[in-house]
């Protein structure tokens, strides 16, 4: 069962990409300790070309993050113009700077931001008024650190990668 059924298969983003979420390689999880609230999983995708839609294209990580939006103040009287847009939360703000950076950089240490879009949540959304981000991102060679169980792994092995995560970034 898709754990995002308000949203298409196929995203389209504002720059006139489109997207096909693939298989889901995270759960959908809460974002600990981010402002404003937010959810977010992963998936595999691919970018679908406009001649022709269904042929197998390169595949990206894309994750979408869900805020989760703050009940509205009842203690204000109502607004009479449309409502201000969605907060970004710091962590995506950080992720998408780190994204560019690496794009910039043409490093092959570290994925590139590919494309990102954010749009407010509907009537039909999962949490209505607050946004849904998109970021698609690049994949990287060699093993997935899902694959390896990093989040499993001792602290001193995952100190290990982290080191050399960045001194391959200096």
């Amino acid at each position: 069962m898709d754990p995002l059924p308000f949203l298409d298969q196929k995203i389209n983003f504002s720059d006139g990409t489109s997207y096909e979420r693939l298989e889901s390689i995270t759960d959908f999880r809460q974002c600990h300790g981010v402002v404003p609230p937010e959810r977010r999983i992963l998936y595999r995708c691919r970018r679908l070309s406009p001649s022709s839609p269904h042929e197998d294209q390169q595949q990206f990580i894309m994750k979408i993050k869900v805020q989760i939006p703050e009940p509205p103040d009842t203690t204000q009287p109502s607004p009479t113009s449309s409502p201000s847009p969605p907060t970004q939360s710091d962590a995506t703000s950080r992720e998408l700077s780190a994204l560019k950076i690496f794009r910039d950089a043409e490093t092959n240490y570290g994925p590139r931001l590919v494309a990102f879009d954010s749009q407010r949540q509907g009537p039909e959304g999962l949490l209505p008024g607050g946004y849904v981000s998109c970021t698609v991102m690049s994949t990287l060679p060699g093993k997935s650190l899902f694959d390896l169980g990093y989040w499993s792994l001792e602290e001193d092995d995952r100190a290990e990668i982290q080191q050399r995560f960045l001194e391959a970034l200096t």
